[in-house]
């Protein structure tokens, strides 16, 4: 866990993490430990629609995909790394797998941590500390691209209840050409309210706050609202998101979100991803940018990024480590100052920003690029308007 010194320097401000059943089966000491060394809030998220994909065969040689195939207990559906086919799940075979993964994300991190939990009693003469449960369960569930999927992940949701007395959170995976068709959108997030699930996560696939237009971010803003009417005071939160998003949870259109330490703010998942590149998060534009673009429209400027890890620091000096806390700082830094805005005050405080940023440089071809870099920002503002 190459984010955990990060973490660590804020983990009384952040409620908890989310953490990909891939990844703890990647580096299962180095999570385990980290969760029980902090006593923090924790969801595995199974990540099963891997298994419902085709190109679920790119993965079939990592070293976390027998694990989970196993710990599911779905070695008779991917057979020579094919993927699970929506025939095979008849009722009592989706009971069985629903019952592993519940099981799998109840056990699993406990089952990881005990010998480090056994050491520390070793060392410290008391008892094993205790392991927090997760913060909520998450069903098996798939991307839903038709009805099929859609019923899969309602019947995992009221499956899951029988197994477990934790809270149930059902995740909402909405293919990102559904968005455009309000008809569907309302069956889909009317089956998910009738489920009477404990709380929500939503993931609109491929969904990039920074390269999506105003009118498609507010389709995607409209769902959120609509869906968080209808739920009420259970949470809404979306897996995948960045400072859009965080804006939309201070006005309580959500109730928070999820995005990878300095890495991810967007998934897609037919696409299997590489190494994330070295970039550097420009608080002003809310966004990564590679660190010679960063560089460029920084240096010297009197908006550059003043935290302790980049005081005194070049950009292009900084390692991995130090762009990982400095994302952590500048992630906080741009939250704490929207908490008590109204949102007209934070399209204002938007705009401001970016207009600085251009005015302040005197060179021509860099206040063209900062024009380009901010483009979002303007998209953002159309679709935070029309609210």
């Amino acid at each position: 866990m190459r984010e955990r010194e990060a973490i660590n320097e804020h983990i009384d401000e952040i409620f908890g993490l989310v953490i990909d059943a891939h990844v703890l089966e990647t580096f299962q000491n180095a999570t385990s430990g980290f969760i029980i060394n902090n006593n923090i809030n924790y969801v595995v998220d199974p990540n099963t629609y891997r298994f419902y994909l085709d190109n679920i065969y790119e993965c079939s040689s990592k070293r976390w995909f027998e694990r989970l195939v196993d710990l599911f207990g779905i070695e008779d559906l991917i057979i020579e790394g094919n993927k699970i086919y929506s025939y095979e799940l008849d009722s009592s075979r989706l009971d069985k797998f629903v019952q592993n993964v519940v099981k799998y994300q109840e056990r699993r991190m406990i089952d990881l941590s005990g010998e480090t939990r056994s050491l520390i009693s070793l060392f410290s003469g008391e008892p094993p500390p205790k392991l927090k449960k997760p913060y909520c369960i998450i069903p098996p569930y798939f991307i839903i691209e038709s009805g099929e999927e859609l019923n899969i992940n309602i019947d995992s949701i009221e499956l899951a209840k029988k197994y477990t007395d934790i809270p149930i959170y059902g995740l909402i995976p909405i293919y990102y050409d559904l968005i455009f068709n309000n008809d569907i959108l309302n069956v889909i997030t009317n089956r998910y309210v009738e489920a009477n699930a404990d709380g929500y996560f939503i993931w609109i696939t491929d969904f990039n706050e920074i390269k999506e237009k105003g009118i498609i971010l507010k389709f995607a803003k409209d769902l959120y609202i609509s869906l968080k009417e209808k739920i009420g005071e259970k949470e809404l939160i979306n897996m995948f998101g960045g400072h859009f998003s965080t804006i939309l949870s201070t006005q309580g259109f959500l109730d928070g979100l999820v995005h990878g330490v300095g890495i991810s703010e967007s998934r897609d998942p037919y696409v299997e991803s590489g190494p994330a590149p070295t970039r550097y998060y420009v608080q002003p534009l809310h966004r990564m940018l590679s660190l010679e673009s960063a560089t460029d429209i920084l240096y010297n400027q009197p908006y550059r990024c003043r935290c302790p890890i980049c005081e005194g620091t070049q950009i292009s000096d900084m390692g991995v480590p130090d762009l990982i806390k400095h994302v952590m700082n500048a992630k906080l830094a741009e939250k704490n100052e929207i908490l008590d805005l109204s949102l007209e005050e934070i399209m204002q405080k938007l705009q401001n920003d970016l207009d600085q940023m251009i005015t302040i440089n005197r060179f021509d071809l860099l206040r063209r690029r900062i024009r380009n870099y901010g483009v979002h920002i303007n998209e953002w503002i159309k679709a935070l308007k029309e609210t």
